[in-house]
């Protein structure tokens, strides 16, 4: 037998459990299509809540968090920094960050102070706030009147989310937004 020919019949021999166990219909087993591939960011719900109960913004395309808390008590607005996947707290250096908001056809920018909390580090914070506002006190009662940016500088770039409000119900909040004024800062 040529050298040729024993190689063929190895090879053909290789295939043969192969050629076998397709043709089986006992070990035949028929799989469902998978689902379409998605962006893992694709699986980001901003609608829920953040670790504090707050609301989720996009900061940079999915790169970081920002968890938008408000207590009407003492009008203090609240935002908690946030690693985009973990949701874990982002402290970074900054001493403060912006909250740039809508009421009905007026707009401000806030500056929110850096209130360092536990394990944040010498220097950094991942939670910033604002006290007592008067403005804010006369237009915002509760989380759901926010409406606007929050603006961070986290290392050496700047990131912007808009505050947006997925309702589960049919009510306007004066969600009318003038696109000249996103790139105000």
């Amino acid at each position: 037998m040529s050298l040729r020919r024993l190689s063929v019949l190895v090879m053909l021999l290789g295939l043969l459990p192969w050629v076998a166990g397709c043709t089986s219909e006992e070990n035949y087993t028929e799989y469902e299509a998978a689902p379409p591939q998605t962006d893992e960011h694709d699986d980001h719900h901003h609608d829920e809540h953040g670790p504090h109960e707050g609301h989720l913004v996009d900061l940079g395309d999915h790169s970081y968090l920002a968890e938008v808390v408000f207590d009407a008590a003492t009008h203090t607005l609240g935002v908690y920094l946030l690693d985009h996947d973990e949701m874990k707290p982002l402290p970074i250096e900054q001493k403060e960050i912006f909250a740039h908001l809508h009421f009905g056809d007026k707009e401000e920018e806030f500056t929110l102070t850096a209130k360092p909390q536990e394990g944040d580090g010498e220097g950094k914070s991942s939670y910033f706030e604002l006290v007592g506002n008067e403005t804010i006190k006369e237009h915002v009662t509760d989380a759901e009147d926010l409406e606007g940016e929050i603006i961070a500088s986290i290392g050496e770039k700047t990131f912007e989310g808009e505050i947006e409000h997925h309702h589960d119900h049919d009510h306007d909040h004066g969600h009318d937004h003038d696109e000249d004024h996103k790139d105000e800062k």
